[in-house]
């Protein structure tokens, strides 16, 4: 037990049988004191008069005196400690709390005091500052009284769960459901939970505030790799990229959008990924074709994945870009070459009619020669 205010007081002059003003003091009672009743000494300082005289002549009173004993007394204070309902947050664990999505919170709630309580609810909600380090200010004015945070990046869907009658010792799993911000950063952000309870004589309580960090991850990002697409003009190809997933949690059901812009056209812009886990990669392919008149240049597709978290949740990853080179039109030679097999097989064919015919050719002649 600490007194944390001002631990004297001056009370002045007390003239005999009558009673001071009340007297206020502060204490703090540790966390983990058992219900009981405690003595607190307070010493008492005083002085009081144990003689007096006075002295007159014939023009009246020339000289008094008085006689004051110090006296110092120890009164011991009785401190009732009630039984008391307070919780501790411990075991927490999140899923999917990614920004921009909704993510889980579980934690064990525990009852450390020594008080059974009814119609318990746990509440989560944003994160209070407490009075300042200044203990004069308590209780004078609002320096004494808490202060909410603006907490933005979290904000409590599910902020209440009914635990109803709670024993001393007890423990209890509650859930919580978080919408988090698509601007939050990876890091901890703080919450508060807090229960409120019917004490057993009937009265509405609530137990002390508890703080605690959330972790909230990376946000989800995909990348497409480096590789450039090479594609010439007029005509089109067969487009083979991998998808990796950069971020710290599973993608379900991944499927990958091809946006093509002129002078670009995609024979189909969806295609299905599956399931991709963090540091896990997926491939695809896309048939691309550019048109006769495009400049030779290097231009950009845009790629979006579109995926379930583990809560069924859809997302939409960022813009991923990735470079296309368009080359001038082949050559006539590159053309043939590029054809061969085609071109090969017409000249066979060319061939073979040429001996054919030359064949049909002779035969006629030889018979013509008979005649």
């Amino acid at each position: 037990m600490q007194v944390i205010s001002d631990n004297h007081v001056v009370l002045g002059s007390l003239p005999s049988g009558s009673c001071s003003l009340p007297l206020s003091f502060t204490l703090r009672v540790d966390r983990n004191a058992p219900a009981g009743v405690y003595e607190l000494p307070m010493t008492v300082t005083y002085k009081y008069m144990t003689d007096n005289a006075a002295y007159y002549s014939a023009y009246g009173q020339f000289m008094a005196y008085n006689n004051y004993v110090e006296e110092v007394v120890t009164v011991n204070l009785i401190v009732v400690v009630k039984d008391m309902f307070d919780l501790v947050v411990s075991d927490i664990w999140s899923d999917n709390m990614v920004p921009g999505s909704e993510g889980v919170i579980i934690m064990k709630i525990k009852n450390i005091g020594s008080l059974d309580v009814d119609e318990s609810v746990a509440y989560l909600q944003s994160s209070t500052i407490g009075p300042p380090q200044d203990i004069s200010n308590l209780g004078y004015g609002p320096l004494s009284s808490p202060a909410t945070v603006d907490q933005s990046m979290l904000i409590p869907i599910q902020n209440s769960q009914f635990l109803g009658r709670m024993m001393a010792g007890e423990e209890k799993i509650v859930k919580f459901k978080v919408g988090i911000s698509p601007d939050a950063g990876d890091g901890l952000y703080p919450l508060s939970v807090v229960v409120s309870y019917v004490d057993p004589w009937g009265v509405q309580m609530s137990s002390n505030v508890r703080t605690f960090g959330v972790p909230v991850e990376p946000e989800m990002i995909f990348s497409v790799d480096a590789a450039p697409i090479e594609i010439k003009c007029g005509k089109n190809c067969v487009a083979d990229l991998t998808l990796f997933n950069n971020g710290t949690l599973p993608a379900k059901d991944a499927i990958v959008r091809m946006n093509a812009l002129d002078p670009f056209t995609v024979g189909y812009d969806t295609a299905y990924l599956g399931d991709i886990g963090p540091g896990e990669n997926a491939s695809t392919k896309f048939s691309i074709k550019v048109k006769d008149d495009a400049v030779p240049n290097t231009y950009y597709v845009t790629l979006e994945v579109k995926y379930y978290d583990s809560n069924d949740d859809p997302h939409v990853t960022s813009i991923i870009r990735k470079p296309v080179v368009v080359e001038p039109p082949p050559t006539l030679l590159e053309t043939l070459l590029e054809n061969w097999p085609l071109i090969a097989g017409l000249a066979i064919a060319v061939i073979l009619a040429l001996a054919y015919f030359a064949r049909k050719l002779r035969k006629n002649n030889k018979a013509n020669e008979g005649k």
